[in-house]
């Protein structure tokens, strides 16, 4: 049986981490010992995290009532804050990860992937993910000098696994690392847990409206800011529609007040992270995906699986995802071509019929057995 770590910076905050868990949940029992580490400690969801594994945290801090604990453990955070942020990865990984594997994955960029890369282990094989555009969004360069930096870590990698044809050209002309190590696997998309999730029992909305999903992390990368100006114009269309935001995060603060500010109440709402956003998303028409860059986006995928038509921005993963334009509204990737791609899917009931079929047609092309086997044999080979 083959031991394996997997390293993840959070458990439940976006797509990359609901990929981890449809990947955890069907991994072979009978093949692989899991450990998982996160950067901090969080609850085991086991409705979602079915699988058993170790779990490890990183920068674990202590919780209990014990006041001199609590101190003391705070001030071992910060060393360990300090020595991550100024020692070389190889000194953090030595004295902090513990256990000998035989496969070492880096499932996200950033913080996870910068600690793998000083695995002192020789013998392990190093997998890297890359589930973002990191030529249009390095949004990891804060934990390096520069790219050459960045790249000298990648370096330690033995395959990079990029989640889109277009992920994996853009990493190579950011990184120029050697072409062969670098691949495509596609996320892998469990469409069966999908819709057996969005048949549990949800929300009520408003009959005789048309109701546009979107998901993600509310963070400057996915371009919800572009995507309540648009709104803001779609209303002066006097069309009945409303706008359904699913997820948390650092702008969720500056959406609210632009909400309240524009008087767009009755057009959007705010639905925060939701552990199963399925049973939600199967009551709107339209997905929307207002990114700025993106490396595959879980969220198109799994809108398909539930028959909404998908209205994209043209960037890397939802371009190849959607064909180019064959199964999706693709637009300009600006708040024009936002509003100009809603405008024509609120206004055309054709338009937003024929996407509807053409999305689920494209679902079909999701196989998870076929898509974990093909990892199962980067990870043995």
């Amino acid at each position: 049986m083959k031991k394996i770590l997997i390293m993840t910076n959070t458990l439940y905050s976006g797509g990359a981490e609901r990929v981890l868990q449809t990947v955890l949940n069907h991994l072979d029992n009978d093949k692989y010992d899991i450990t998982l580490y996160s950067m901090h400690r969080e609850n085991i969801d086991r409705e979602v995290y079915k699988r058993q594994f170790r779990y490890k945290v990183v920068f674990d801090d202590y919780n209990g009532n014990n006041t001199i604990f609590r101190l003391l453990s705070r001030v071992i955070l910060k060393i360990k804050g300090k020595i991550f942020n100024c020692c070389p990865a190889k000194v953090f990984y030595s004295l902090f990860i513990h256990g000998k594997y035989d496969v070492e994955i880096a499932f996200i960029e950033g913080e996870s992937t910068k600690i793998i890369s000083g695995s002192t282990n020789t013998h392990s094989k190093k997998l890297a993910w890359v589930h973002i555009d990191l030529e249009k969004n390095s949004w990891t360069s804060f934990l390096y000098k520069n790219d050459e930096d960045e790249k000298k870590h990648y370096d330690a990698f033995d395959k990079i696994i990029c989640v889109s044809d277009a992920t994996r050209l853009a990493f190579l002309r950011k990184y120029c690392v050697e072409e062969k190590k670098v691949i495509t696997h596609y996320n892998p998309i469990d469409t069966q847990y999908i819709l057996a999730k969005s048949k549990e029992q949800s929300l009520c909305f408003d009959s005789g409206v048309l109701h546009i999903m979107s998901v993600g992390r509310l963070v400057e990368q996915k371009g919800f800011d572009r995507l309540l100006k648009a709104v803001a114009r779609l209303k002066q269309n006097n069309r009945a529609f409303q706008l359904h935001i699913i997820g948390d995060g650092e702008q969720k603060e500056e959406l609210q007040q632009y909400i309240i500010q524009f008087k767009l109440e009755r057009y959007v709402k705010l639905h925060g992270y939701l552990a199963n956003p399925y049973a939600v998303m199967k009551l709107g028409d339209v997905l929307i995906c207002s990114s700025r860059a993106e490396g595959y986006s879980l969220a198109i995928a799994e809108g398909m699986v539930l028959g909404l038509a998908i209205v994209t921005t043209d960037c890397s993963g939802p371009n190849e995802l959607i064909g180019g334009g064959k199964y999706g509204l693709l637009t300009e990737n600006s708040e024009e071509g936002i509003y100009k791609g809603l405008k024509e899917i609120t206004e055309n009931s054709n338009v937003l019929s024929k996407y509807k079929v053409l999305a689920l047609k494209r679902s079909k092309m999701f196989n998870v057995q076929n898509n974990i086997q093909v990892l199962e044999k980067i990870i043995d080979e």
